[in-house]
């Protein structure tokens, strides 16, 4: 089978909900990736007992054409998280590759969304967790019906299901 054109990584803060949404995304995606121009990669879902898991997530994120973000408050706190983010940001702004995609996993606390109209590069620091350029922000979603951002419902596994499907419809559009 030939390398696929796209690679997928999906980034989450491992902890309830975001590991149950993780896995849920992962899924729905993969079953539409049979035969698809792309694969998926999940920390959780790709290593196997005994691999030597940071080995495994550098590789994917070197190898990532999209690297989509299960945004939440626990996300951005998380040190690990931020690193695998740094890598992808400072990719995108050597190569333009991957396009980094938020989804809004749940609310996150807004005095870690902040910008900085002067920002030159998509460093972030540990002691100061923002994107701060606009730029940088490309939502997958989901929205509402009236194009506004909105949490995952995963307390509502038939809504959580059409809200996959919005943002595997968004996601597509950036694979072509």
């Amino acid at each position: 089978m030939s390398d696929p054109m796209h690679h997928i990584f999906i980034s989450y803060k491992h902890g309830e909900p975001s590991t149950k949404i993780a896995k849920f995304l992962y899924n729905h995606f993969a079953a539409y990736s049979d035969g698809s121009d792309f694969d998926i990669y999940m920390d959780d879902k790709d290593n196997l007992a005994g691999d030597v898991w940071s080995e495994n997530i550098t590789e994917a994120l070197q190898r990532c054409t999209h690297f989509i973000v299960l945004l939440n408050t626990a996300y951005w706190l998380s040190i690990e998280c931020r690193r695998e983010l740094r890598v992808a940001l400072e990719r995108f702004e050597h190569d333009q590759i991957p396009r980094i995609l938020f989804v809004k996993a749940e609310e996150i606390r807004p005095d870690l969304f902040r910008f900085d109209k002067d920002r030159g590069t998509g460093e972030l620091s540990s002691d100061d967790p923002q994107i701060k350029k606009v730029s940088d922000l490309h939502f997958l979603g989901p929205f509402d019906q009236n194009t506004q951002l909105v949490r995952l419902d995963w307390e509502n596994s038939g809504k959580l299901s059409d809200q996959c499907a919005q943002l595997f419809d968004r996601l597509e559009r950036t694979l072509r």
